[in-house]
């Protein structure tokens, strides 16, 4: 069960989005982490630089999941903070 989970949330994981900044113009490019493991290189749409992929690749998807991380700690902070959902609690 736990194997099936977490092939669940690599595939969920494959297909999120990164932006991808560039380093000369700073305009960001979204592509899903499943492009980004397969291409080595991206051009900026902007300016025409070519950003090279295959160093930087560790880094943009641990930077991916350690945002997405943050989020599901916040909506899980709110869970717990009110665990019905805005209902009032009966007296």
């Amino acid at each position: 069960m736990v194997h099936f989970a977490l092939n669940l949330g690599a595939a969920m994981l494959n297909s999120e989005e990164i932006d991808i900044p560039c380093p000369e113009c700073g305009h960001e490019a979204s592509k899903t982490v499943d492009w980004v493991k397969a291409n080595d290189e991206l051009s900026c749409r902007r300016c025409g630089s070519v950003i090279n992929l295959e160093n930087e690749r560790p880094f943009l998807i641990i930077a991916h999941v350690t945002r997405r991380i943050a989020k599901l700690r916040r909506s899980l902070a709110k869970f717990r903070n009110n665990p019905r959902g805005g209902a009032k609690k009966r007296r």
